[in-house]
C-alpha cells in the first residue's frame, strides 16, 4: 500500500479534488495532509475529510507557522506508515489508474523507484494559454537506471520527472537525507538527482500522464 505525502498551504479552492483524487486510487491507504501555515480554510477542509476518512491523516506544524514544502514534505515522510511513498502537491491532482502500474513494477525489490509524465490542467483563467504552455513533463525516453543520474536534466538532456508522477520506496528517501530544509526552490530536483545517483529508478508511463499539475494565477510563473 502507498503514502501520499500534500503539503499545503493557501489551497482552499483546490484540496476537494486534490483528496478526491488521492481516495480514488485503491492501492493508497494514508493521504497525509501536512498544513504549512495555511491563513485560507484549507485546514477546516483537511479536518472535515479526516473525520469522516480514516485514511486521511491531517497533520501541521506545532506553531501552526509556515516552514516551506521541504520541512513539511518530510514530516509527512516521516509519518508515512507504509514502505511506499508519492507526492501530490495540493493544487494538483491524480489520473484514474495513478498506481496501477507502479505496484506491478515495484512488485521486483531491485527496484527503488518508478516515475511517469504528468500533463498540466489550466484553471479558468488560464484556459487561453493551452496552446503554448500545456506539454507533458517527462523523462522523453527509455533510460536505464545506472545512465539516469547523467541523463536527466539539468545534468543531461533528456528531460526530467514531477514529484506527482514518482512513487519511490521509503528507505532510499531515509538513507539520501531527505528534502533540503534549506532550499526554497528546486528542493525537489536535487533529492531526484540524488535518487538517481544510488538507487535504481525506471521509467513507467512516460508517455500518458498518470496526473495533472495545476495552473492558475498564484503559481503560473513557477514551473515545478
Amino acid at each position: 500500500m502507498i503514502s501520499v505525502i500534500t503539503p499545503v498551504f493557501n489551497a482552499e479552492g483546490f484540496l476537494v479534488k486534490n483528496i478526491e483524487s488521492v481516495l480514488s486510487q485503491k492501492e493508497v491507504s494514508e493521504h497525509i495532509l501536512i498544513d504549512d501555515g495555511s491563513t485560507d480554510n484549507s485546514w477546516s477542509i483537511i479536518s472535515k475529510y479526516a473525520a469522516t476518512d480514516n485514511r486521511i491523516i491531517a497533520l501541521r506544524h506545532p506553531d501552526k507557522k509556515n516552514h516551506g514544502r521541504s520541512k513539511t514534505r518530510n514530516i509527512g515522510i516521516l509519518k508515512a506508515s507504509n514502505k511506499l511513498i508519492a507526492f501530490l502537491d495540493a493544487d494538483d491532482f491524480y489520473l484514474k489508474n495513478r498506481f496501477q502500474n507502479d505496484v506491478k513494477i515495484l512488485k521486483n525489490e531491485d527496484i527503488d523507484g518508478v516515475y511517469n509524465a504528468i500533463g498540466i490542467h489550466f484553471y479558468d483563467s488560464y484556459e487561453g494559454k493551452k496552446n503554448i504552455r500545456a506539454r507533458l513533463t517527462t523523462i522523453r525516453t527509455k533510460i536505464l537506471p545506472e545512465n539516469l543520474f547523467e541523463k536527466m536534466t539539468p545534468i543531461g538532456n533528456e528531460g526530467w520527472f514531477s514529484g506527482d508522477g514518482f512513487t519511490v520506496k521509503k528507505k532510499p528517501l531515509l538513507e539520501v537525507g531527505l528534502f533540503n530544509e534549506k532550499l526554497v526552490v528546486a528542493e525537489d530536483t536535487e533529492l531526484w538527482i540524488k535518487l538517481a545517483m544510488k538507487y535504481k529508478l525506471v521509467g513507467g508511463d512516460i508517455h500518458t500522464p498518470v496526473a495533472k499539475r495545476g495552473v492558475h494565477g498564484a503559481n503560473v510563473f513557477y514551473d515545478r
